[in-house]
């Protein structure tokens, strides 16, 4: 593959968080490569179902470990004296809204006993740490911002991003050697093919005309991979694909839509930002990738084939959705507090982390 050699001598790499839409397309990479590679994960049906599919991408031991368990972290660490963690394991919005205090055991408290058991290595193995783009704060789609890149201000506006910063800081003064790797918007292979009625409410309050930078989960998690061979320590990388994936909101909804044979929802379901209020606004924008790219070499797919292989993926389900696509929508619509008047779609006057809690969690959907 491009920009990628076999390793002169197997590496062991463990990764957290590998049957999740990244994990596994990184797993698959770090197998095909050579590397001597460790799986973890919580074991729910769907992750075993998940592990058993990957057995045909190559050889891998997989070991069931909760990373909010100290104890668990600590033997998995020193079992299996890894070179390098790739850091994938979160739960991420809407449903860590559910349970805030779950979602920190999971995304700052398992970094943290990963970073520790790591510290206590004889050698101490290079940690890759997955973050998000979102925690740059508002980003005004009507203002020319530059892209973002890896050193510009963080703010932390929601629990999501908050705890994003909070595992950030904790590699940065471990004293590990570290990369982070702040993703776009990854677009995964597999969709279910039920409506989540929490994650369809999140999306109307992204308006749609922000600037939203998309990544193939494919490229995501060769560019994930990349990183065990120590090509990007230090750096903290903004990974999105490339330009033909810096578009608009309304751009990707229009096209996953249109792939699944929904067909695009009313313009009146989503939030209506102020141009001149930045905090009307979501934290999603286009991104700097030009080091990322140098670096690791990822940017293989465009957008036109991600839903294309996305339409195609839905079978016999695309003509059965397009027939009854009108009520599909009227249904999805119905989801949107704008659409039903429940709140005023010309941006709320209330901060990003309200707006999500009030309109967006499983228990308002």
């Amino acid at each position: 593959m491009r920009g990628m050699s076999k390793m002169s001598a197997a590496k062991r790499v463990l990764v957290t968080g590998a049957f999740g839409t990244i994990g596994r397309e990184t797993l698959g990479v770090l197998c095909e490569r050579g590397f001597d590679v460790v799986a973890t994960d919580v074991r729910t049906r769907r992750s075993q179902t998940v592990e058993a599919s990957l057995r045909a991408v190559g050889d891998f031991a997989t070991e069931w470990v909760d990373v909010g368990d100290r104890a668990q972290v600590a033997g998995l660490v020193a079992r299996v004296v890894p070179d390098c963690v790739i850091h994938l394991a979160a739960v991420i919005p809407p449903h860590m809204y559910t349970d805030a205090d779950y979602a920190r055991r999971i995304n700052v408290d398992g970094a943290r006993h990963l970073i520790d058991a790591a510290c206590r290595l004889a050698e101490r193995p290079l940690f890759v740490l997955a973050s998000s783009h979102t925690v740059h704060g508002y980003r005004n789609g009507a203002r020319d911002l530059p892209p973002l890149r890896g050193d510009d201000p963080r703010h932390g506006l929601d629990l999501y991003t908050r705890l994003k910063i909070e595992s950030e800081d904790l590699l940065r003064r471990s004293g590990l050697p570290w990369t982070i790797l702040r993703y776009g918007i990854v677009f995964p292979l597999l969709y279910s093919k039920r409506i989540d009625p929490a994650s369809i409410r999140l999306s109307f309050l992204v308006p749609l005309q922000s600037r939203a930078h998309g990544l193939h989960a494919a490229d995501a998690g060769f560019a994930t991979a990349r990183c065990a061979e120590g090509c990007a320590e230090g750096k903290v990388l903004m990974i999105g694909g490339g330009e033909r994936w810096k578009q608009r909101q309304r751009y990707f909804l229009e096209r996953i839509l249109g792939a699944v044979g929904v067909g695009m929802l009313p313009h009146e379901a989503y939030l209506q930002p102020d141009p001149a209020r930045d905090e009307s606004w979501f934290y999603v924008d286009w991104l700097d990738t030009a080091e990322g790219e140098a670096l690791l070499g990822y940017q293989r797919h465009e957008p036109e084939e991600y839903f294309g292989a996305l339409a195609r993926s839905m079978g016999i389900l695309r003509p059965l959705t397009r027939l009854a696509s009108p009520w599909v929508r009227r249904r999805m619509a119905r989801l949107s507090p704008f659409y039903t008047g429940e709140a005023d779609r010309r941006a709320p006057g209330m901060d990003l982390d309200e707006r999500i809690r009030r309109f967006a969690t499983p228990e308002r959907a």
